[in-house]
């Protein structure tokens, strides 16, 4: 009993977001599994950025209900905006950003966002909740870090 309560607090401590540096945010040689994320393409540098890990079933990725970590940060005055983001073991992922323009914690019209592979997307792909293919979007994670550059694109103007 115990010693399952232990792994429990293991896996749960593995799956929380922790952050190297929100601007600086490379990952270390000797950090083990973790997706080192460059994020390219912001309009501005106001509001938000959020980032999301998911794993598992491919039809559960970018589903909020599924994320295995989510990390919000204010979007960075100037410099690269990278970010490492650990993950619990080797395996598969998919990240997904979005750059929430006014800082409401809310998806609005303004907002830009991107995913890992950077597939196309169109507006009515949005609208219809259409996810691109899985392959399209898998990270795959060794016991080193694997780097994903997700480009944000904007659907709308934003200011």
């Amino acid at each position: 009993m115990r010693n399952s309560a232990i792994a429990a607090l293991v896996a749960i401590a593995a799956l929380s977001a922790t952050p190297l540096a929100a601007q600086n945010g490379a990952c270390s040689a000797s950090s083990g599994p973790a997706i080192h994320v460059v994020i390219t393409g912001l309009k501005h540098r106001k509001g938000t950025v959020r980032l999301r890990l998911f794993s598992g079933d491919p039809k559960t990725y970018f589903d909020k209900r599924f994320a295995l970590q989510r990390v919000e940060f204010a979007t960075p005055d100037s410099g690269s905006v990278e970010y490492c983001i650990m993950v619990p073991r080797p395996g598969i992922y998919a990240v997904d950003v979005r750059h929430d323009t006014n800082g409401n914690g809310k998806s609005d019209t303004a907002d830009g966002a991107g995913v890992s592979g950077n597939p196309k997307v169109s507006a009515l792909d949005v609208v219809l909740k259409k996810k691109p293919r899985a392959e399209k979007v898998q990270i795959k994670v060794g016991d080193r870090a694997a780097s994903a550059t997700i480009a944000v694109q904007y659907f709308s103007g934003s200011k």
